[in-house]
């Protein structure tokens, strides 16, 4: 039985941020002007105040389909991955996406993902080099939710309150923000990849 400390982690806008990309495609399909700010929630926001949606949704599936291998991994992610897997944890990720996009072209985006994992040579399925061990892709937050509990997570890192809020407290609850500041208030916050290391050996 594997005893090592497992740490999970969300995938969409937790290890891949995809703010820029969000931003560069709706310019370049004329949805926004400059005035807009450079993130993924300015752009939805931005969208759906006009009405535009179903635009947003669009957007949302070629960006994580077919655009997805522009989007360079987050500073410092590699260096961390390497050195949690010398330091012999468990590293998985469990991530909340369906296999095609709600709206517009039929991308497969589990596929798109674990290209990009490759990629980045972060997982290769079948490989035991791998610095991920498994991946795990969910229909809904339920099953993910459930999913984090069965692979008996001790850690997991999340850009959403939402879920980290449905997880049980005897997991540690770490909540990545992009921003200086986090609502989060029943765990740690993280900003970067920097400082990770030590947050997680201070959990030993």
């Amino acid at each position: 039985m594997d005893r090592r400390i497992t740490i999970g982690f969300d995938l969409d806008n937790t290890l891949i941020e995809y703010d820029e990309h969000f931003y560069n495609l709706a310019r370049e399909k004329g949805l926004i002007n400059e005035v807009v700010d450079k993130t993924k929630l300015a752009v939805r926001e931005n969208l759906r105040n006009r009405g535009l949606d179903e635009e947003f949704t669009k957007l949302q599936a070629e960006v994580y389909g077919k655009r997805i291998k522009e989007v360079a991994p987050k500073s410092e992610l590699l260096e961390t991955m390497r050195i949690l897997k010398d330091k012999y944890y468990k590293l998985i990720i469990v991530s909340h996406k369906t296999r095609y996009p709600y709206k517009g072209p039929k991308y497969d985006l589990h596929q798109a993902a674990k290209e990009w994992l490759k990629l980045n040579e972060l997982y290769i399925s079948g490989e035991n080099s791998n610095l991920i061990s498994s991946v795990y892709f969910e229909d809904n937050k339920e099953s993910k939710i459930e999913r984090i509990k069965e692979q008996r997570c001790n850690i997991f890192v999340d850009d959403l309150i939402e879920i980290l809020d449905m997880l049980p407290e005897e997991i540690t609850r770490v909540h990545y923000s992009v921003n200086d500041y986090s609502k989060w208030e029943k765990g740690p916050f993280i900003r970067s990849w920097e400082g990770f290391i030590k947050l997680i050996d201070d959990y030993q």
